[in-house]
Order: C-alpha cells, then structure tokens, then sequence
C-alpha cells in the first residue's frame, strides 16, 4: 500500500445543478448526477409572493392593535411611569417598637363600660332572659323541672319578640342552663330534666 494522493481544488468540479423545484444548489463533485435542495429534503415550500404580501398586511393589523392597547380613553396616551424615577420605599406594617422606659412613661389605661342587664345586644339572646330563667329558678324551693323553666325561658323570648321554633327554644333554654351549671350559679340534680338552685 503506498500513499493516498491528496486531492487538489484543480482536480474538482465546481458547478451549479438545479432542483427540480427551480432552486439552485452548488456542487463540487463530478459524479454527482442529481441533487436536491434542503427545501425538498426536508418536505418544505416556499411561500408565494401574493402570501407574503398578505402576512405583511396581518404584521401591520397587529401593530395597530398594540398601539390601540397603549392608548387610554378617547385614543389618549396612558401614563407610563418612567423606570428611572426611584420608587418609593414600601411602609412596614405595624407600629414600631417603642423602648421599655419609652413604653412606661406612654401607659393609658383603657376604661371597660359595664354593660346594663337588660341592655340589648346585636347577636343572641337578651341578658334579661336568662335572669329571669335564674331568679324563678331561686325563687322556687327545692327541684326544677326543665319543662316549667322552658315555659319561663319562652315566655320571656315571647315577651321580647325572639320566639323561634319548639327544637331552637328547647335547645337554647338547655345551654342557658348548661352556662349557668358551668358558672355555679345552678346545679343539675338530673342531666337535662332537673336542676335546682345552690
């Protein structure tokens, strides 16, 4: 075996061959007998010149629609801020924490108003029922039975206009009890049917 002869650019035939789509394709082998064009390779057309036309009119559409997008009412410029000015430094929520010789000498002291028994509240029931519930509770001696308090408990609501149904009357009346049970002002000698006072 000896050495390979390198091939010099004399011994090369440069040429241009023609796709069969009309494309030019340079080519410098001499053995090459057809060719074909990326285009055709890859399954692809070239766009008409009456489409491109087209597409620079939908390139112009869009345009327009964004500059109708940047304009307010009444085809207005918005105001844009401008990205140079500093903004300015956002506010932490809460206050700021005072020192403890500071914080001594600012003590106020806040007033607490006692609200009236009988005075009316925006959700649940009237102070006055439940110690009208109390007092016929005291008053009478010895057992109670729960249906004589829950004829005292909605004959007050009556009173008051707050009446609802059977069920919400009975289960009302039986956590007004369960809270006074709870602050020892009553004591339950039978769950739920008899309660008597301390």
């Amino acid at each position: 075996m000896g050495r390979q002869r390198k091939i010099t650019l004399s011994d090369l035939d440069p040429r241009t061959m023609w796709c069969e789509c009309g494309i030019p394709v340079p080519v410098i082998d001499k053995d090459v007998v057809s060719v074909k064009c990326c285009l055709c390779l890859n399954q692809m057309h070239l766009i008409p010149k009456s489409y491109t036309a087209d597409l620079d009119v939908i390139e112009k559409e869009i345009e327009e629609e964004k500059e109708r997008k940047r304009l307010g009412k009444r085809g207005r410029p918005k105001i844009v801020p401008d990205k140079d000015v500093e903004e300015k430094p956002k506010r932490k929520r809460g206050r700021p924490r005072k020192e403890e010789s500071e914080m001594k000498d600012n003590i106020v002291k806040q007033v607490v108003k006692k609200t009236a028994t009988k005075s009316v509240e925006n959700r649940g029931r009237k102070p006055s029922v439940g110690g009208k519930v109390l007092s016929f509770i005291q008053e009478s001696k010895g057992d109670v039975k729960f249906n004589d308090i829950l004829s005292v408990y909605s004959g007050e609501r009556d009173r008051l206009g707050k009446r609802g149904t059977d069920e919400i009357e009975k289960r009302n009346c039986l956590s007004t009890l369960y809270i006074m049970k709870r602050d020892g002002k009553i004591r339950e000698v039978s769950p739920k049917t008899i309660y008597s006072a301390i």
